[in-house]
C-alpha cells in the first residue's frame, strides 16, 4: 500500500504515513450482540475506554464487563488492545490476551460484549464528514440498551426460518438414508420450535430445580451401558433465580452411545433460559442427522452468533460417551474443564478435560478440535458450571475447583462402589450453598449444574 499523498510505500500494520503522517485507514470498532448489532464507533488517535464506569468512552452495562475492561492506545501509527486488569480477560479471537496489536478483521470479546476491529480507508480525509461516529462525539459516549420488543419479534422471525432451513436439510439426509422413524422424530422436533410459548415444556417459566438419573439403558433394561464399560450417570441444575441458562442434558442415541451436554449460557433470567432452550432444540434437530461432534458444535455456535439475545455468549462441553469402546469423544467450547478421577489407587490421580476452541458466539467460524480419552473401569468424569466452583462461602472464599475434586475423590476412597447419584448428592451437600439454604437462602448465587459419569467394571 502506498501513501495516496506522498507516496510513500506503507509500513505493515500501520495505519498513518510515516513520512507525512497522513491517516490512510480509519479504524472502527462494531458491537455485535448488545444492541441490536448497529453499534459502530470511529476511533479516535487516542486513548478510548471500554468498561461499566461511565467515565469511559463507551460505557458497557452488560454481563462480565469490569469498572474499566479494555483500553485501544493508538501508538506509532497501530492500535493496541490492552486489558485494564479485568477480572474476566480480554479475548482476540478466542485467545485471552493482555496487550496486542488489533489487526484487521480481529474479533475482540469482553465479557459478554463481542465486537469487530476493522478498517476502511480513509476517503474523506477527517473524522468530522463521516457519518458514523466522529471523534469528537465519540466524547458523548456511546450506551449500550435492552433490545426493544420489535427486535425481539425480528429474532423470533430469524429463529423459525433457521429452523425450516435445518428442518429441509435434515430431512433430505434422513429421506436419502431411509430413515422414517428418525425422519419422523425430526418432524416432531421441529414442530415443538413452533409451538406456542405457552404449549411447550417451561423453559422459559422453567422447573426449579432439576434432577435426574440418567440410565442409558441396554435393550434388555439393565440400566447400563453396554459392555466392556457400563456408565452410571447422575445430574443435577438449580438456577439462581426463577429461571436460568445452564443446560445439562443426557441423549442416549442407542443402546451403546449418549450424548452428554453441559453448559452455560452468559447472563441470567428469561433471556439467558431463551436462549439455551434453542440450544437444546437445535441439537436434538441435528443429532437426528448429524454425527459428527464438531458439525454440531458449529450448528449450535451459528444460533448463539446469529440469533443469542442482548450480550450472550455460551460456553458448552459436548461430548460422545461410546460404551462398547469405552471412550468420550468431545469438544469443549470454552467451558470449565471436566475432570476424570482414576479408579482408587493409593495415590489419587485425576485429568482434565480442557477447552478445544472458543465459547460459542465469539467467532461466526468457531473451529472446534474434537478429543477422545480413554475412560478405564472405576474412573468417575464430573462437569460442572461455574456456578459451583464460583460459589462462595460464608469466609468470602469461592468453592474452587481444588475443593470440588478434593471432596470427590475423598468420597470415591471412602466407599465402595459409590453411585453417581450418591457422589452427585455428597458434592451438592459441600457447596456453600447447602450450608446457606440451611439458614434460610434460598437461592445460589448463580445457576449450579453437575453431571457425574460413574464407569462400572464389565
Amino acid at each position: 500500500m502506498i501513501c495516496p499523498r506522498c507516496q510513500t510505500p506503507l509500513a505493515p500494520l500501520r495505519l498513518t504515513c510515516q513520512a507525512c503522517q497522513h491517516l490512510v485507514y480509519l479504524a472502527k470498532l462494531r458491537a455485535l450482540n448488545h444492541n441490536s448489532g448497529n453499534d459502530l464507533v470511529t476511533l479516535p488517535q487516542r486513548d478510548f475506554t471500554l468498561g461499566r464506569e461511565e467515565k469511559n468512552d463507551w460505557v458497557l452495562n452488560v454481563a462480565g464487563v469490569s469498572r474499566r475492561h479494555l483500553r485501544v492506545h493508538f501508538a506509532e501509527g497501530v492500535y493496541w488492545a490492552e486489558d485494564c486488569g479485568s477480572k474476566n480477560g480480554v479475548f482476540i479471537n478466542g485467545s485471552r490476551v493482555h496487550k496486542t496489536i488489533l489487526c484487521d478483521q480481529d474479533c475482540v470479546q469482553i465479557g459478554a460484549a463481542r465486537f469487530y476491529f476493522f478498517l476502511t480507508e480513509n476517503t474523506a480525509g477527517s473524522f468530522a464528514s463521516r457519518e458514523e461516529v466522529a471523534a469528537g462525539a465519540v466524547s458523548q459516549k456511546t450506551r449500550s440498551s435492552n433490545p426493544a420488543a420489535a427486535c425481539a419479534e425480528n429474532d423470533h422471525a430469524k429463529w423459525q426460518e433457521w429452523v425450516r432451513q435445518h428442518l429441509l436439510q435434515g430431512a433430505l439426509r434422513l429421506a436419502h438414508a431411509q430413515e422414517a422413524r428418525k425422519l419422523q422424530q425430526l418432524l416432531a422436533q421441529a414442530a415443538a420450535c413452533f409451538a406456542p410459548a405457552s404449549a411447550r415444556e417451561p423453559g422459559g417459566q422453567e422447573r426449579e430445580e432439576i434432577f435426574g438419573q440418567a440410565l442409558v439403558k441396554e435393550k434388555t433394561g439393565a440400566g447400563k451401558f453396554a459392555a466392556p464399560a457400563k456408565y452410571d450417570l447422575a445430574y443435577c441444575s438449580r438456577p439462581s433465580g426463577a429461571v436460568g441458562g445452564d443446560y445439562v442434558e443426557v441423549i442416549a442415541l442407542h443402546e451403546a452411545e449418549a450424548l452428554i451436554v453441559i453448559g452455560d449460557v452468559a447472563g441470567k433470567g428469561a433471556a439467558a433460559a431463551q436462549m439455551r432452550d434453542r440450544l437444546q432444540a437445535c441439537l436434538r434437530l441435528h443429532v437426528l442427522y448429524e454425527s459428527r461432534l464438531e458439525n454440531l458444535a458449529q450448528a449450535l455456535n451459528q444460533i448463539v452468533c446469529a440469533l443469542g439475545p442482548a450480550a450472550t455468549f455460551t460456553t458448552l462441553f459436548l461430548g460422545l460417551l461410546q460404551g462398547p469402546r469405552g471412550v468420550l469423544r468431545y469438544v469443549n467450547a470454552g467451558h470449565n474443564p471436566g475432570v476424570m478421577i482414576y479408579p482408587p489407587t493409593a495415590t489419587p490421580r485425576y485429568e482434565l478435560l480442557r477447552g478445544s476452541g472458543a465459547a460459542l458466539g465469539v467467532l461466526e467460524r468457531n473451529v472446534l478440535a474434537e478429543k477422545e480419552i480413554v475412560i478405564p473401569a472405576g474412573a468417575t468424569l464430573i462437569f460442572y458450571t461455574d456456578g459451583v466452583t464460583e460459589a462462595v462461602g460464608a469466609d468470602s472464599r469461592q468453592y474452587g475447583l481444588t475443593r470440588l475434586i478434593e471432596c470427590a475423590t475423598t468420597g470415591i476412597f471412602s466407599s465402595k462402589n459409590l453411585s453417581a447419584q450418591n457422589l452427585l448428592q455428597l458434592l451438592q451437600e459441600d457447596l456453600p450453598y447447602a450450608a446457606a439454604h440451611a439458614v434460610g437462602i434460598s437461592r445460589p448465587q448463580d445457576d449450579q449444574s453437575i453431571l457425574v459419569i460413574v464407569a462400572r467394571g464389565g
